[in-house]
């Protein structure tokens, strides 16, 4: 009686071999009579105070526990400004146990002015308390969110969730009716006397479809992704020209490595190449119609077309007006190749073969 054991600074206690039976004090050890004091190091406010706890799983409080009592006394601090927190192990080595933890004290001391942290896997349960509960902190997780800590009673604290590359906030799930709006990804909590855990649900936005021809960026992508496209790069004497198709969502159409925010649409792009000044039309580098290479080439330029059938309605561009080009399919090395370059007058007037 009388007796007691004092830890200063960042130590910690731990209680091992809890009884599996009748909640009965530890085995190995007897600290009915025993006030174990936790205080500041060298006098000052400490941040780091740890009691460890380990003990048998619990649930409810049995009945009779008031009689039966890991300690006699456990002081919290012995000035305002410490910081004590229950740091739970393991459960009592039982296999059919769980993580969580009880510490049972006859007489819990507050009166020093200290604050006593309780995570959420521990419980505390006391006969007699000396001072104001209003010293008791307990812990809030968030999972998948920020916001975590300890916090009295009353307390407001808020709570966010994350924002995540493709994933859309849900709802909280968990500890909700302590939050003012499950259905809001910034919202408060009123912590109650006990621990809370809440955690943020997220679902997968929509995905679009980029499909990008000679070139690399293709895949599905959420609304909103900054996606990199590249064109390839050839050793045949062709260099990249610019990006055609859906080429209002790019940071660059003329510029081999670009960006774009994917909308909530599906894209197409194509890079089209050149061939030192001149313009192709067809192949695997060309425009696709003889009327785009049009609108692009300048004064002075020449078009090659490679084999394939055009329409000659599509040369009635408005572009066209003013330019002197020359259309050519002098990179076609065989008659037959050239035979079967034509303009097709779709029926309205003769064909024209290059």
């Amino acid at each position: 009686a009388g007796s007691y054991l004092r830890c200063n600074g960042l130590t910690t206690l731990t209680m091992i071999q809890w009884s599996q039976q009748d909640y009965k004090d530890p085995i190995n050890f007897d600290l009915d009579d025993v006030s174990v004091i936790l205080t500041g190091e060298n006098d000052g406010p400490s941040t780091g105070i740890v009691l460890a706890v380990r003990g048998r799983d619990d649930g409810n409080a049995p009945s009779g526990w008031a009689n039966n009592f890991a300690l006699g006394t456990l002081v919290i601090g012995d000035e305002p400004g410490d910081v004590v927190t229950l740091l739970s192990g393991h459960a009592y080595n039982d296999p059919v146990g769980d993580d969580r933890a009880a510490l049972y004290v006859s007489t819990l001391d507050m009166s020093s002015g200290a604050s006593l942290q309780i995570p959420s896997d521990i419980s505390l349960y006391y006969k007699t308390l000396i001072g104001g509960a209003s010293a008791f902190t307990y812990e809030l997780t968030v999972f998948s969110g920020t916001g975590s800590g300890y916090f009295a009673p009353g307390n407001t604290p808020s709570i966010s969730a994350i924002a995540l590359l493709g994933q859309t906030f849900d709802r909280w799930i968990g500890d909700v009716q302590y939050l003012d709006d499950p259905d809001s990804a910034v919202t408060i909590v009123t912590m109650p006397s006990g621990s809370v855990k809440v955690e943020a649900t997220y679902i997968r936005d929509p995905e679009y479809a980029l499909i990008v021809s000679r070139g690399m960026g293709s895949g599905s992508y959420a609304e909103g992704t900054t996606v990199t496209i590249e064109a390839y790069s050839y050793l045949d004497g062709t260099s990249f020209l610019r990006w055609i198709g859906d080429t209002e969502y790019l940071s660059d159409p003329d510029c081999a490595r670009t960006t774009l925010s994917m909308p909530a649409t599906s894209v197409n792009l194509t890079g089209i190449y050149r061939r030192g000044d001149d313009f192709l039309v067809g192949g695997d580098r060309g425009f696709a119609s003889i009327g785009d290479a049009l609108d692009a080439a300048t004064t002075g330029s020449t078009i090659i077309v490679f084999a394939g059938v055009y329409e000659a309605l599509d040369l009635a561009r408005p572009s066209l007006t003013g330019k002197h080009l020359t259309l050519s399919s002098d990179y076609l090395t065989t008659l037959s190749a050239r035979a079967t370059t034509v303009l097709d007058g779709n029926r309205v007037g003769p064909a024209v073969v290059f």
